[in-house]
């Protein structure tokens, strides 16, 4: 009965974890699609198709957050910088995981995708915390 109660209340952490990994799928959705097309198809460097794929979730991770998840609408601009640091803090951790992860011969998109996985449950503690957690003094 606790559980339904949690995945009720919108300021769970539980329910905030379910949305956050359900928003995720859909930028990382973009993600990825975007890193194989860059990367596969196009032939463009993946560490530099990384950052643009990346870039890309990012964004629409933080208006989905924004709106559906988090629902926090005051200080927008203040938000999106902590929201980008944390994405892009974990940009750099993907690209570390992506590079130790393939020196050791898994292949590349399995690499991404299990960079996908790791580095977006930090990202969701920290964007709960800190991008969506800060109250601000109005």
């Amino acid at each position: 009965m606790k559980l339904i109660e949690q995945l009720r209340d919108k300021n769970s952490w539980l329910h905030n974890l379910i949305m956050y990994a359900l928003i995720g799928i859909i930028s990382s959705g973009l993600d990825f699609t975007i890193f194989t097309l860059g990367s596969t198809v196009l032939g463009f460097p993946w560490l530099f198709v990384n950052i643009v794929s990346v870039t890309c979730g990012i964004t629409v991770s933080f208006f989905l957050n924004r709106r559906y998840n988090f629902r926090v609408f005051d200080h927008p601009a203040i938000r999106a910088v902590l929201f980008f640091a944390v994405g892009f803090t974990g940009l750099i951790l993907s690209e570390l995981v992506l590079f130790w992860l393939t020196s050791l011969a898994l292949p590349l998109l399995w690499a991404k995708f299990l960079s996908l996985v790791m580095v977006g449950f930090v990202q969701f503690c920290l964007n709960r915390l800190l991008s969506f957690g800060i109250h601000f003094d109005s």
